[in-house]
This record gives structure tokens, C-alpha cells and sequence, in this order.
């Protein structure tokens, strides 16, 4: 069943890739436990964290932030993680080049805000043009998913004014499927 649901992402997540990736080869290349490792992490984040909508749906970013190291003392409970989950995402990151995406960008930011974050991103591309397409008014000329991953990070608002805020949140809004007067 794990095997199956591995594949199903994959395909998904490669359908426009490189015709040469052969799923079923590099699947069959990776030691059962981190096949079932790299599975968790994809459920995880499908069931979780709610990526399945930018995978499989019409949401055009999905976001999921983490302390970068663990604090136990404090509850948390919106910037932690299990062990298993990073462990899992670890085995992801040894195999992702594996499976580029033409569809997709899974990438990893990191955030400074007072303590280091790891701000994992999901896009797919075509809904994410889309969203900027359809709503040009809110976002500046050549923004584009680099844009995105480079600047629009929430500690550079921090500092800013209220209309920059604001600017920001919208956008945000409109990427993360909420529409454009989901934050004002």
C-alpha cells in the first residue's frame, strides 16, 4: 500500500519531469526503509499540513514552518514537528534530485525571527502564474516563484510599514488560495 501511494505522488509530482525518470527504477533502488520514510513524509505532509491541496488541488502555495532546533521546553505547538517527520524529510532531501518536477517547486527557506525557522514551500507553478496573472494589481512587474521564494518571507515585514504589511499579507492571501481580501 506504502509502495502505492509513493508512486501516486511521484507521478503527479513528475508529470511534466524529464520522460527519462523512471519512478519504478529509482524506487526500487532506495532501501525499504527509506522508501517507507520518504512515504510518511509525503503523507504527513498531505494529511498534516495540508500540501495535498497544492498537490493534487487548486491551491497554488502551501507553507509548513518549523523551529530549526527543537524546543521542548516551551509548547509550541504551531512551529514543531515530530522527530519522525524531520527524520523522514532528511531521507527526502538525500533522494530529491532524484525526481525533478517541472510541475512543482518543494524547496527549503530559512527564517530568522529572533529564533531559525525551516520554512518548508510547495508551488505549483502553473496555478501560481495564474494567481499572479489574475491579480496583477498586487504584485509588481517580473514577480515571479524566485520573487516569491527570495523576499517574501514574513521577517522582512516585520519592520515595515502598515501599508507594506498589508501589501504583503494580501499577497500571501492570494497565493495560499485564500483570495485577495482574505488578511485585509
Amino acid at each position: 500500500m506504502n509502495k502505492i501511494l509513493l508512486i501516486l505522488i511521484f507521478t503527479n509530482f513528475l508529470l511534466y519531469a524529464d520522460s527519462s525518470v523512471d519512478i519504478q527504477k529509482e524506487l526500487q533502488g532506495m532501501p525499504n526503509a527509506e522508501q517507507e520514510k520518504i512515504e510518511h513524509f509525503f503523507r504527513t505532509l498531505i494529511k498534516q499540513y495540508g500540501f495535498g491541496y497544492t498537490l493534487f488541488g487548486d491551491k497554488p502555495v502551501s507553507l509548513l514552518c518549523w523551529l530549526a532546533e527543537p524546543d521542548y521546553n516551551k509548547k509550541r505547538p504551531y512551529f514543531t514537528v515530530n522527530e519522525d517527520f524531520i527524520e523522514s524529510y532528511s531521507v527526502w532531501k538525500k533522494y530529491e534530485k532524484k525526481f525533478p518536477s517541472n510541475k512543482y517547486i518543494l524547496q527549503e527557506r530559512t527564517l530568522a525571527m529572533g529564533k531559525d525557522y525551516i520554512d518548508l514551500v510547495l508551488i505549483k507553478k502553473t496555478l501560481f502564474n495564474e494567481s499572479i496573472k489574475n491579480n496583477n494589481d498586487f504584485f509588481s512587474p517580473g514577480y515571479d516563484t524566485d520573487t516569491f521564494l527570495k523576499s517574501e518571507k514574513l521577517e522582512n515585514y516585520v519592520n515595515c510599514s502598515d501599508e507594506q504589511k498589508s501589501k504583503y499579507h494580501i499577497r500571501m492571501g492570494i497565493l495560499l488560495g485564500y483570495g485577495s481580501r482574505a488578511f485585509s
